[in-house]
């Protein structure tokens, strides 16, 4: 019996002398970080603390001190993480309302900043000019201009292409901030863009308008987690004009030329129409043309004011008129997207859905955004996408491209980013569903940089983004389907004030 006795005692004394131990150990933490938060050693203070939480030593005290070692070493992103925690149990410390949420801000959480704009102390906002959120928070307009190459394949057998020829974008935009967790961004945006076009050894013009609207809200769900919703209406209107193109007759093989655009009194005509008649080249001695019948009744050997080719004379062949076309289109698209802040990593889930060219697209995508410093002075990001694109015959193909990037500050109010994009995009869907690309040709890679410049202490930004894209183009000789590679640069400018 006294052997378990003894064995009772001596765990007494153990846990007794174990709980002395870990109490010294607090006392010892409380006094070593205050010496080094005087002495504003921040480095070393951090690392104090670090080693006595893993050790199972936490107090609040400890947590506020290195919550402002963070902060003056400006890992705000890190120092946010303290402040909130610290915060919810003493949500009355102007001090902690301050240093929070600067870490906001600086650390480029920004909602989160906005949520706690309107609370800040009377005190705090006077001191920083801090205003309270507007209904209407920032205004924004963007331009896009495409520098073109002439790609276009020089071939009398050229069959089928499609060559761009200009491109402009035009937009512009506002941002609403509705109560403390919802915001809102709507833009309208008009694109301009020519193409020229073979089809069937025929070759058009094309113009091709596009009016656009973008609505998206972002919901913040909790401190750093938010739910975007967004949905883009796009009108596109198109209008093709044929050229003058060497055409040759059926049976006599005599080469006509035919002008897609000619107008007479009556209507459209490729060699001038009658007072009357509505023919595509009249009627000949042996054939009939496409409608070549007007209210003044028919042509007689091809011969009249309704007359047939170059000299109105119809020779037992048919010569044809190609006339303009034109067609509109609406396309819907549809995004849904989960951001998450996670000490100094960001995280982005979206699904998008796209509707045009009577085809359904699904894209799914997850980004990840890394700040080493803990600040915007430099991050790390990457991005993958995998696009679902319905197939006429059934089934899905899939397509996929990653992007990568790093944006670094230049200067006091300057910031750089430059990126690189690989895979297969073609008519993907970028910037939680506003950047629309709905060209004809495959994109291989895309490389870019822009430069961020903020005056008037971050009130008013400019920027500017220079592109350069790998694209393939396709075109059909002898029936034989080719492929080029061509390079594609632009440059888009914008401003944004925020009020």
């Amino acid at each position: 019996m006294w052997k378990y006795a003894s064995i009772l005692i001596l765990s007494i004394l153990i846990s007794s002398y174990t709980q002395a131990q870990k109490s010294l150990s607090v006392n010892q933490v409380y006094k070593e970080t205050y010496e080094l938060y005087q002495k504003q050693q921040w480095k070393q203070l951090i690392l104090v603390g670090e080693k006595s939480i893993e050790q199972g030593i936490d107090f609040y005290y400890l947590r506020l001190r290195m919550g402002i070692a963070y902060y003056e070493l400006k890992n705000y992103r890190k120092s946010a993480v303290f402040f909130q925690k610290l915060s919810s149990q003493n949500p009355e410390d102007k001090s902690l309302k301050e240093y929070l949420y600067f870490s906001y801000l600086l650390g480029g959480r920004n909602l989160d900043a906005v949520r706690m704009q309107n609370d800040l102390p009377q005190s705090i906002r006077k001191k920083y000019k801090i205003d309270e959120t507007k209904l209407i928070s920032g205004i924004y307009a963007e331009t896009k201009y495409e520098f073109l190459d002439d790609y276009a394949i020089d071939s009398d057998q050229i069959q089928q292409q499609t060559v761009r020829k200009q491109f402009h974008h035009y937009s512009l935009g506002l941002s609403h901030q509705l109560g403390k967790r919802l915001a809102l961004f709507h833009a309208y945006s008009w694109v301009d863009l020519n193409n020229s076009i073979v089809s069937e050894g025929i070759s058009f013009k094309e113009e091709v308008k596009q009016n656009q609207y973008y609505l998206k809200s972002s919901v913040q769900l909790a401190w750093g987690t938010d739910l975007v919703l967004g949905g883009h209406w796009v009108h596109t209107k198109v209008n093709g004009y044929p050229l003058s193109v060497e055409m040759i007759t059926e049976t006599a093989m005599q080469t006509s030329k035919l002008k897609g655009n000619g107008n007479g009194n009556g209507g459209n005509g490729d060699g001038g129409n009658g007072d009357g008649g509505n023919g595509n080249g009249g009627n000949g001695n042996g054939g009939n043309g496409n409608g070549g019948n007007g209210d003044g009744g028919n042509g007689n050997g091809g011969n009249g004011n309704g007359g047939n080719g170059d000299d109105g004379s119809g020779n037992q062949g048919s010569a044809f008129e190609i006339d303009p076309y034109a067609f509109t289109q609406n396309s819907f698209i549809g995004y849904i997207g989960l951001h998450q802040d996670i000490a100094n990593w960001k995280v982005n889930l979206g699904l998008l859905y796209f509707e045009t060219d009577d085809l359904t697209r699904w894209q799914q995508e997850v980004s990840l955004r890394f700040y080493p410093l803990g600040n915007l002075n430099l991050y790390l990001q990457g991005r993958f996408t995998n696009q679902m694109e319905e197939k006429l015959e059934g089934g899905w193909l899939h397509r996929r491209y990653w992007n990568g990037g790093l944006g670094f500050q230049l200067a006091k109010n300057t910031w750089a980013q430059v990126g690189y994009s690989f895979g297969d995009m073609f008519k993907q869907v970028e910037n939680e569903g506003y950047s629309v690309f709905n060209g004809v040709n495959l994109v291989k890679n895309r490389k870019e940089i822009s430069f961020y410049q903020y005056v008037f202490k971050g009130k008013l930004s400019l920027f500017i983004l220079y592109q350069n894209q790998r694209e393939k183009n396709a075109y059909m000789i002898n029936d034989e389907l080719n492929r080029q590679h061509i390079n594609v640069q632009s440059i888009t400018g914008g401003i944004k004030w925020n009020f």
